[in-house]
C-alpha cells in the first residue's frame, strides 16, 4: 500500500498546494518515501534505516506514520481534470460538514451543509447530497423544531438517493454491456441493449443526472455499434456533447471520451478530413498537460501515419514518446512500439527488432491488437532490410492469422497477408484483391499504413523482383 500511495502521490497528486508535505517529514520519513518511491522492499527500508527487520514495531510504526500522513495530503490535492478538481474541492466541504457534525458545532454545520448541498446538487452530487440533506433535515427537525423545513430537506434526500439509486443501476447495465464486448456474443445482443436504455429514456430529465445520461448514451452507442451502424453512432456522439456542452458546470471527461468516440466513427467512415478537424479544435481546447490532450495527439498521428504523411508523422511521434508517462493505458503504451516499428518502415529505416521484440514479448493483452500488426511489420521490415529472416517472419504470422483473424472485419488483413506470400517467390501477386470495401482507420484498427501504401513501398524494394 505505502509503495502505491508514494507513487500516486508523486506522479499525480503532488501539486504546489501541498508541497510542503515533503518539508514536514522527519529524517527517517524521508528516507522511507524515498526508498518506497524507488520501489525498494519492507525488508531493505527497514534494514537501511532500522537494521531491523520489518516487522519490527519501530519500523511498522514508521510506516503507519508516513501512510497516514500522505492519505491527509491526497485530500489536499488540486490536480485533474476540470470536473476533478471541482469535485476534490466539494468533497473536503462535505468531509468538514460531516466533522462538524460528528463534534455536535450544529449551527455551523447547518450554514456550511446548505451551501455545500446546493454545490452537490449543481454538480449532479447525489450520494453527498442525501447525506448532508440528511443531517439538515435532523437539525432542522430536532434541534430547531422546524418539522417544515425539515421535511424539505427530507424530500431532497430522498429524491438524492432515488437518483443515485438508478445511477448505480445503470452503471451496472452498462457495466453488464462492457463484459459482453469481451466475448462473441456482443454484436448478437444489441436489442437487448435498446431494451436497457428505454427503460430509463422516459425519466432522464426527472432524474437530471449527467452520469446516468452519460452512461444512457454509452449504452444507445454501444446498440449502434454493435449493429455496425456508424451513422447512427455519430448522431449519438453528437447528442452526448451537445448535452455536456449545456450543462450548468464542465464534465469534461465524459464529454472526451464521446468526442473521441465521435473521431473514431469518422476514421471507421474514412472521413479523415472530418476526424482532424475535430480533433484539432478539441486539441486547441484543451490544456496540453492533460491525458486527454496526448490521446487526441495519438489519434493525429494514427491519421498521419495511415496517410504517409512522413513529416507529420514524425512530428507527432516525437511528441508521444516526450509525452509517454501522460497516458494511463499500457495498451497505449504497447501500441507505441508498434508505431515506432511501422514509422521506421514509412521512412525506409531498418528497426532495431531485437530491442522491439523484446519489449512485445511482455505483453500479455489482445493479440489481434497488438501481435497481429507487430508481426506484419516485422515481416515488412525483414524484407525490407533482412531478406534471409523474412521467410521465417512470414511463417510465424501466418500462424497467428490462423488463430486470430477469421472474422470478415480482417479481411483486407488476411488478403494482405496473402500477397505478403507471394513475395516468397520473389514478386508481389497484383492479381490477388485486397478484401474489404473500403479502406478503414480506427483507433485498434489493425492497418496502421494503408495496405496499397506498404504494396508500394515493398514493389519499389530493391530484389522486389528477385527470388527469396
Amino acid at each position: 500500500m505505502l509503495n502505491d500511495l508514494v507513487y500516486i502521490y508523486d506522479d499525480r497528486l503532488q501539486c504546489k498546494e501541498n508541497l510542503f508535505f515533503l518539508e514536514q517529514l522527519n529524517g527517517n520519513e524521508k528516507k522511507l518515501y524515498s526508498f518506497a518511491l524507488g520501489q525498494k522492499s519492507d525488508r531493505f527500508s527497514a534494514s537501511k534505516i532500522y537494521g531491523k527487520s520489518p516487522s519490527h514495531q519501530t519500523y511498522q510504526s514508521l510506516k503507519k506514520g508516513l501512510i497516514d500522513k500522505l492519505l491527509s495530503s491526497i485530500l489536499l490535492t488540486n490536480r485533474g481534470y476540470t470536473i476533478q478538481r471541482e469535485r476534490s474541492k466539494i468533497y473536503r466541504r462535505v468531509m468538514a460538514v460531516q466533522i462538524l457534525d460528528l463534534f455536535g458545532m450544529r449551527p455551523l454545520m447547518k450554514t456550511l451543509g446548505k451551501k455545500v448541498l446546493t454545490k452537490c446538487l449543481s454538480h449532479h452530487m447525489y450520494y453527498e447530497a442525501a447525506g448532508i440533506a440528511r443531517l439538515l433535515f435532523m437539525h432542522l427537525t430536532i434541534f430547531e423544531k422546524n418539522l417544515e423545513r425539515g421535511e424539505q430537506y427530507f424530500d431532497i434526500a430522498n429524491k438524492s438517493w432515488e437518483v443515485y439509486y438508478k445511477e448505480m443501476e445503470i452503471q451496472m447495465d452498462y457495466s453488464k454491456i462492457l463484459y459482453f464486448f469481451q466475448g462473441r456474443n456482443f454484436t448478437k445482443l444489441s436489442k437487448e441493449y435498446g431494451m436497457t436504455a428505454a427503460k430509463y429514456a422516459s425519466k432522464l430529465e426527472y432524474w437530471n443526472s449527467s452520469r446516468i445520461y452519460s452512461f444512457y448514451y454509452l449504452i444507445k452507442y454501444s446498440q449502434a455499434y454493435a449493429e455496425n451502424d456508424l451513422l447512427t453512432c455519430v448522431d449519438i456522439c453528437k447528442k452526448a456533447i451537445d448535452y455536456f456542452d449545456n450543462l450548468g458546470f464542465n464534465y469534461d471527461i465524459s464529454k472526451a471520451n464521446f468526442v473521441f468516440q465521435l473521431v473514431n466513427c469518422y476514421l471507421e467512415l474514412s472521413e479523415f478530413a472530418k476526424a482532424d478537424l475535430i480533433i484539432k479544435t478539441f486539441v486547441e481546447q484543451t490544456p496540453d498537460k492533460s491525458p486527454q490532450y496526448y490521446r487526441f495527439q495519438e489519434l493525429r498521428f494514427r491519421i498521419n501515419l495511415y496517410m504517409g504523411d512522413i513529416e507529420k508523422a514524425n512530428s507527432s511521434f516525437n511528441y508521444l514518446k516526450k509525452n509517454i508517462r501522460k497516458m494511463e493505458n499500457t495498451f497505449t503504451k504497447d501500441r507505441l512500439l508498434i508505431y515506432e516499428l511501422y514509422l521506421d518502415i514509412l521512412n525506409n529505416k531498418k528497426s532495431n527488432l531485437r530491442r522491439l521484440k523484446y519489449n512485445m514479448n511482455k505483453i500479455q493483452q489482445d493479440k489481434k491488437g497488438t501481435h497481429i500488426p507487430f508481426m506484419l511489420g516485422v515481416a515488412i521490415q525483414n524484407y525490407m532490410h533482412d531478406i534471409d529472416k523474412f521467410i521465417d517472419s512470414y511463417e510465424a504470422l501466418v500462424q497467428y492469422s490462423y488463430r486470430y483473424l477469421s472474422g470478415d472485419e480482417y479481411e483486407r488483413t488476411r488478403h494482405f497477408i496473402k500477397i505478403l506470400g507471394s513475395l516468397l517467390d520473389g514478386n508481389i501477386d497484383t492479381n490477388i484483391q485486397l478484401g474489404g470495401e473500403k479502406q478503414q482507420l480506427s483507433r485498434t484498427s489493425l492497418e496502421m499504413i494503408q495496405y496499397e501504401s506498404l504494396l508500394t513501398l515493398l514493389h519499389a524494394t530493391p530484389h522486389a523482383s528477385s527470388t527469396v
